[in-house]
């Protein structure tokens, strides 16, 4: 009798890890290779069975596309009725139905806003912008001018500073009455008429709340050769205790999952390694390619969102670049392709 149980016990302690590890690299193989599958706007007719608002991702394509998208389902939809060249977009958090959108034609940007509804999509022309196209773009890598929406406006960064190394002010729209205003961002004395809450928690608590994990992941970032070297001849300079300290770090909407990087080095940006793990330490991911100075990054359920770029080198030593939306896994934590060719996203929140 105790030889069997000794038998099964041994079975149960082989193969159940076995069994759970396959069926999870089943699925993260499952999602590596079905990508976000866009159509174009279907006719009116076929529209009955498709609930836009089910849809919580927008981004837009390098071709200036705006596409609606389901990460889960993996369905997406092409706004075809735009016309222009879509630039940027935010949701409104209090209106999640709403999609605010900048685009451009000969130079000039306009405000837009989709109203997204169970069977239809509806677009407003808000406001022409006190900006030229180029504007609302950085001066250091193109990367587009980010959105918001606070007290009622839709706020556009604007008025890049090589000074500061960042847009210092805000176009700030009245969406109702299309009432137009540029701030800064900033403010030397006094507060600044908007201060946009920062998405980042914890950053200054982590090393105390996760010792353990900050450990284990500087550890694995230690093996990187792109990493190694800056992080041990790192000093006080980037950091307290002139080690690797955690930012930017993102908790999911359920709480059961969070992002970070590590702070290695400080120079134009923050530079060093991001990971994803379970909010208790378990399944944690390293995700090379994903510099902590990369800011375009937010969850979308238990996915992680991101923007990457890939840098390709032709024969005649010329660079070309590939932009991608990447996500990890809801299982394993693992990043896969979401969409090729996108420069910019949003998320409903």
């Amino acid at each position: 009798m105790n030889r069997y149980i000794r038998m099964i016990t041994l079975i149960v302690t082989v193969l159940i890890p076995i069994i759970t590890a396959t069926c999870a690299n089943h699925r993260d193989r499952k999602e590596t290779r079905h990508p976000i599958q866009v159509q174009d706007t279907l006719p009116q007719k076929a529209q009955k069975s498709i609930d836009y608002r089910t849809y919580p991702l927008a981004y837009i394509t390098t071709g200036g596309k705006l596409v609606l998208a389901d990460p889960e389902t993996k369905k997406g939809i092409t706004l075809q009725t735009e016309p222009d060249s879509v630039l940027t977009c935010t949701f409104a958090p209090d209106n999640n139905n709403k999609l605010y959108y900048t685009s451009a034609r000969n130079n000039q940007t306009t405000l837009k806003c989709l109203t997204v509804g169970e069977n239809t999509l509806q677009t407003n022309t808000i406001t022409r912008l006190p900006a030229k196209t180029a504007e609302l773009s950085a001066e250091t890598y193109g990367t587009p001018a980010k959105m918001h929406f606070l007290s009622g406006r839709v706020l556009i960064e604007y008025g890049f500073s090589w000074e500061a190394y960042d847009f210092t002010q805000y176009i700030a729209v009245d969406p109702a009455t299309g009432h137009t205003e540029i701030t800064d961002r900033f403010a030397w004395e006094g507060k600044p008429k908007y201060t946009v809450p920062s998405p980042f928690k914890w950053d200054r608590d982590f090393r105390t709340q996760y010792p353990k994990l900050l450990q284990k992941a500087t550890d694995i970032a230690t093996q990187d050769p792109k990493w190694q070297k800056l992080i041990s001849q790192m000093t006080t300079d980037e950091s307290e205790s002139g080690e690797p300290e955690a930012c930017y770090a993102l908790l999911s909407p359920n709480g059961k999952k969070m992002a970070f990087s590590l702070l290695v080095v400080f120079g134009d940006y923050a530079h060093g390694p991001s990971f994803v793990c379970n909010v208790n330490g378990s399944d944690l991911v390293f995700i090379p390619e994903l510099d902590a100075a990369n800011l375009y990054r937010d969850w979308c359920g238990s996915r992680f969102l991101y923007l990457n770029t890939v840098e390709h080198e032709t024969p005649s030593g010329d660079f070309t670049y590939e932009y991608q939306l990447k996500a990890t896994s809801p299982h394993t934590n693992k990043s896969y392709l979401l969409a090729p060719n996108v420069v910019f996203f949003a998320v409903k929140h």
